[in-house]
Order: C-alpha cells, then structure tokens, then sequence
C-alpha cells in the first residue's frame, strides 16, 4: 500500500500494542501490590499445613490418542511449558480428562522447577507434572502465601543426580505462612478478577490486532 496508507496502519496498531503494554504493566503492579498487602498482614510467624486450609489434586496423564491441538476436549497441561507469568496458554487439549482443576484452582508444578505456579481460568486436564490446590474460603489468601514463601519448596527441588520432585504427601505437609482475615480476602480477590480481566482484555485486542493486520496490509480495511 502507498506510504501514507502503511503510515496509518502503523499508528493503529501501535495504540493497540500501546493499550497491551499498559494493561500488562498494570497486572503487573497489582499482582505485587497483592504480595504487599499479605505480606504487611503476616504476622511473621503464623504457618499452617497445607492439608488444614487446601485440598490438593495431583495430576495424571489421559492416554496419548486423547491429545489434540485443535480445541477439542478439555485443555490440557502436561507441566509447565504453557505457564505464563500467571496463566497459562491453550496448546494442547486432550479428549478423555483423568484429573481436573477448576477455574480459580492454583496450578503447581510438581516436577522441577517445583513449586512454580499459575492459575487455572477454566475447567483444566491436570497432567502427571502438575498438582491442583483450592482452599474452601481462603482461594486468594492461599496463592499469595505460596507467593510469599518460596522457600517452601527447597527441601523438594533436588540435589546432584535426584530429580526434583513434590508427591501429594509432600504437598500436604508444606508448612506455609497464613493469614486468617475476611477482609484480606476480599481485597486480595477482587483483584485477583481485575488482574483476570485486563489479561483477557489484552488477548481480545492482541487477537483483533493480529486479524487487523493483513486487512489493512492488503486495503480490504481502510484506516
């Protein structure tokens, strides 16, 4: 297209990238203001088990012929090669689902890098490499206490030649630091939706963007 043409589309979808960026930057800041705000209520000594305050499901593969890439089924997470700074991306889905986590449920990894985590936005086959926490009351609390001790998972990441594992005994016993406290709650996942809805926001544009392209490339689409 004439120069004037190519200079319009790319002002176009430079506010989109533009919008992307402000929005990631923003879930950004309010997922460590979430940190803050659990870290300034922790008393610095209160822990629980894991087993008091959570179930855990871990994780088991469906039979190879199940999979499929193209969104047939249930997706579906091996380990954590589609984790993303907080959500994981759709690659695979698998047809016959053996262990489920719901949407909000914690994904963690199970196999190294132990303890690395994400959070589930839908119904999620879990593979052998992930375990799924939810706490009945406490779903936001509990991804910010895990958030805030990393060292939790030391004793399982494995040294020399043994390979860094967590099985569902390990899960249950990890002591974690805890916070009782409506309020927090509250605060914590109404953010949890705000972080939630400015992600999906940025795929929404990210996928119009990308379809934009080639129909402003090609004139079908005038700026």
């Amino acid at each position: 297209p004439p120069l004037e043409i190519q200079r319009r589309t790319a002002a176009v979808l430079a506010v989109l990238d533009a919008l992307c960026e402000a929005n990631g930057a923003l879930a950004h800041q309010l997922a460590e203001l979430q940190l803050a705000a659990f870290q300034a209520a922790w008393d610095g000594e209160t822990r629980v088990r894991l087993s008091e305050v959570a179930t855990v499901t871990m994780g088991q593969s469906p039979p190879g012929d199940t999979y499929n890439e193209i969104g047939e089924g249930t997706a579906f997470y091996q380990g954590t090669r589609d984790f993303g700074w907080r959500y994981p991306t759709r690659r695979v889905w698998t047809t016959s689902p053996t262990r489920i986590a719901h949407a909000g449920d914690i994904l963690v990894a199970v196999r190294a890098p132990v303890g690395k985590l994400n959070l589930a936005t839908e119904t999620t086959a879990l593979g052998r490499g992930l375990g799924g926490l939810r706490a009945s009351n406490r779903q936001a609390t509990l991804f910010q206490a895990l958030r805030a001790d990393a060292n939790v998972w030391d004793i399982h990441q494995g040294t020399g030649t043994i390979f860094a594992s967590i099985n569902k005994a390990g899960m249950l016993e990890l002591s974690i630091p805890w916070v009782e406290d409506d309020e927090l709650e509250r605060q914590l996942a109404t953010i949890d939706t705000a972080i939630l809805e400015l992600t999906r926001e940025s795929f929404s544009i990210a996928r119009a963007r990308d379809g934009l392209l080639p129909l402003l490339m090609s004139g079908k689409v005038r700026v």
